[in-house]
């Protein structure tokens, strides 16, 4: 018979994936800044068509070892415009305007170089990131 385990039991005692988590946030702010985990994220990638980090090279997105990760996307205007609405309306403390989100994440990646559309939806833009940046995230925390 099973058992009733917490979610990370499968991840923490063999290293299986079981899915990611969605959580609620008063706006871009909290998501930085206000983690459920103690010590914060470990690990932040914002994705952009304007990032700078692309999946096509490798090498700028080596990673160091994480234990939380978190992936931020952006609406249809992307994560810029939402910096910059938000910081209008709220004076959030950021300090940085929306040309310059790409400073609240340690890389800032574009998951679909030469995407050829003027928008991606967002179901699509997080199947597209998870699948495109699982490599890198394993390769990240693979046994040495």
């Amino acid at each position: 018979k099973g058992s009733a385990v917490p979610p990370s039991a499968p991840r923490e005692e063999d290293g299986t994936y079981w899915g990611y988590s969605v959580r609620m946030a008063g706006g871009l702010a909290d998501v930085i800044t206000k983690s459920p985990y103690k010590g914060g994220y470990d690990l932040t990638i914002g994705t952009s068509e304007r990032g700078t980090s692309t999946v096509d090279d490798p090498a700028s997105l080596e990673m160091k070892p994480f234990k939380h990760a978190l992936i931020v996307l952006g609406g249809v205007e992307g994560l810029e415009e939402a910096l910059a609405a938000e910081e209008a309306e709220t004076a959030t403390g950021l300090g940085l305007a929306g040309d310059e989100v790409s400073e609240l994440f340690d890389f800032w990646v574009n998951v679909l170089p030469e995407q050829g559309s003027g928008t991606i939806r967002t179901e699509e833009a997080l199947i597209l990131s998870l699948a495109s940046l699982r490599p890198f995230l394993r390769a990240a925390n693979a046994p040495k």
